[in-house]
């Protein structure tokens, strides 16, 4: 899986964003409307913000029946972790 660290800090840079990853990693999966109402969020711009992080690979989605579930890609982030390892040496 290819990392952008570039991509990563723009994605990380809004607090919405930490504030769902943040909700999912409690929660393990959780639908946009339960971002929408635990953040107090649009549907556009919950949508918004997942579709940045689902577009980086920090999260990935599944169908259950007509809700799409949204939960961390634990892949991505032992990548990254990877990545930026190479700056503590």
């Amino acid at each position: 899986m290819p990392i952008a660290l570039d991509e990563i800090g723009n994605v990380m840079s809004e607090k919405n964003r930490i504030a769902i990853l943040d909700i999912i990693l409690k929660k393990k999966e959780i639908a946009i409307r339960d971002l929408e109402s635990e953040l107090s969020l649009s549907g556009t711009n919950a949508y918004y913000h997942i579709s940045m992080m689902l577009k980086a690979h920090m999260i990935k989605s599944r169908n259950e029946g007509k809700v799409v579930l949204y939960s961390l890609n634990q892949n991505y982030f032992d990548v990254v972790i990877k990545h930026l390892g190479k700056y503590t040496k």
